[in-house]
């Protein structure tokens, strides 16, 4: 997943001025990571033995406008939850329910029927598809919740049991 990240990113236009190295190219990960970190504020302690030395950074006359921060905007904070004091816990997925992965009970053939079943009421209703980073999904996303083979599995059970009781 991180390779393939990565490959889309190469080519992106917010990345084109930055020159992400190339996935391939693993002598220049280190000197681009180390120039990233320099730009927001964040000094490394040491250079462990043997370790290639990280490219000077570009000052911030010299840098891009669309790539100028500021250190006290942006900073590393060890004790406090890392860059930008967000603790893991309080991250939240932001985007739609098609672009998750499965989740712990879904099976994907359920997933495909619950992404079939939202097209067919987005058409109903009219509505456009939604366009994402990974393309258009279906603005309906409450037939996700079918793709959880337990819960399908019990509310079948309890429809049988309603029309044969």
């Amino acid at each position: 997943l991180l390779a393939q990240v990565s490959r889309q990113l190469q080519h992106s236009q917010h990345w084109a001025q930055r020159k992400l190295p190339a996935l391939e190219e693993t002598d220049r990960h280190r000197p681009f990571a180390q120039e990233v970190l320099q730009e927001l504020g964040h000094v490394p302690q040491s250079q462990p033995h043997g370790a290639p030395a990280a490219a000077p950074a570009a000052s911030p006359s010299t840098a891009p406008p669309a790539v100028q921060r500021s250190p006290a905007a942006v900073s590393f904070h060890p004790g406090q939850g890392g860059w930008g004091g967000t603790m893991i816990s309080e991250a939240q997925f932001v985007g739609s329910e098609w672009q998750r992965p499965l989740r712990g009970g879904e099976l994907e053939a359920l997933l495909r029927i619950a992404y079939w079943i939202a097209d067919v009421v987005d058409v109903f209703l009219g509505r456009k598809a939604r366009l994402t980073s990974c393309g258009p999904v279906p603005q309906t996303e409450w037939p996700r919740m079918f793709a959880n083979w337990k819960l399908t599995l019990f509310l079948n059970f309890l429809i049988l049991c309603t029309i044969f009781w």
